[in-house]
């Protein structure tokens, strides 16, 4: 027994005993995630879920991203830098991983998420990555991956067929047509027309196709251009892997190291006609037709004022450095060359 002195003497105080259920009960820290009690479901029933249970949780998925890196596997903690860095000012909320490796981009409001697809498609360390908006009939499985949206530049489509309907049914000569790039949509640029369709992965590239219409006696030749192929099997009918090449194009992907940097491309305006949402991420074009961004972690000694263009050799004339950032060509030291001078 404990002892207390209440300024009269000693006196004896028993000892508190706990029970099971106080060593057990949830601390004042965590009861926020306490759950609801509710009675056990009989064994082998269907849980029923109501449209109210759905709505209160269903909006924050509503606004999120799935990504994930066709044939290549990128740590977490690289891809969730990188997207902090590229994405954080534009409403970015928290990046989440699964064991499929496919990841969730959450954003404040969906307003942002589509910005974020309307600057697509992106690339993070040099590296591919398919994003789309999150739908209830999205399957994380990559080796089931049979559909890939696939951005496709379309060169002489004739004028008259620069419309939503004109365009839609250009894409569908390629695969199912999703959407346009901005240019496009509005007509700036004519040299090509810059398109999104899915194609399956049992289906053969198209490098051109004829149009007959009464704007011409003979058919009209389009040629197809694919901004990006990604790799597919022919005996597994997938995208993301070839099962003769899988370990050279593995080997491959594993000597090129990560580089905390986004890439990104034109922005792109959805056509507005009634299309299913794809149960695949949409892939990116080559890094060939993309903008460089040059991420805040790159700051270092040698690079230049902000919002300046770059005068490294090494880069794209066209490369804007971000705020806070310059460019990585070396700057000489006046003082050394003035001492070396002297000398």
């Amino acid at each position: 027994m404990n002892k207390t002195n209440d300024g009269l003497g000693t006196k004896p105080r028993p000892v508190q005993v706990q029970s099971w259920a106080d060593k057990v009960r949830v601390s004042d820290a965590t009861t926020r995630f306490k759950l609801k009690h509710l009675d056990r479901q009989p064994t082998g029933s269907c849980l029923v879920i109501n449209d109210g249970a759905l709505l209160e949780t269903t909006e924050q998925w509503h606004r999120s991203i799935v990504g994930y890196f066709p044939g290549y596997k990128m740590p977490f903690h690289a891809a969730k830098s990188i997207a902090r860095r590229a994405w954080s000012a534009q409403g970015l909320e928290q990046v989440m991983t699964m064991d499929s490796e496919f990841l969730i981009f959450r954003f404040r409001t969906e307003e942002d998420l589509q910005g974020i697809l309307a600057k697509g498609p992106w690339m993070f360390g040099g590296k591919h990555i398919a994003l789309q908006q999150w739908h209830p009939n999205f399957q994380f499985d990559k080796n089931n991956i049979t559909t890939m949206p696939i951005w496709v530049r379309l060169y002489g489509l004739p004028f008259p067929l620069w419309s939503t309907e004109g365009l839609s049914k250009a894409a569908s000569m390629v695969g199912k047509p999703l959407s346009s790039d901005e240019q496009t949509y509005h007509g700036t640029r004519l040299d090509y027309a810059r398109l999104c369709a899915e194609v399956a992965a049992e289906d053969e590239y198209v490098n051109s196709f004829e149009i007959e219409s009464p704007l011409s006696k003979a058919p009209c030749k389009v040629r197809v251009e694919y901004e990006w192929r990604p790799t597919r099997c022919k005996d597994c009918h997938t995208f993301g892997h070839s099962c003769h090449s899988q370990g050279k194009m593995k080997e491959t992907e594993n000597e090129q190291p990560h580089k905390a940097i986004a890439t990104t491309a034109d922005t792109h305006q959805t056509l507005p006609h009634n299309i299913e949402k794809s149960q695949n991420p949409t892939p990116q074009p080559n890094a060939a037709n993309q903008k460089t961004v040059i991420l805040p972690n790159q700051k270092n000694k040698s690079q230049q004022p902000p919002q300046q263009k770059t005068t490294n050799s090494n880069l794209h004339p066209d490369t804007v450095l971000q705020e806070g950032q310059t460019d990585t060509t070396h700057q000489p030291d006046n003082k050394s060359s003035e001492n070396a001078a002297s000398q």
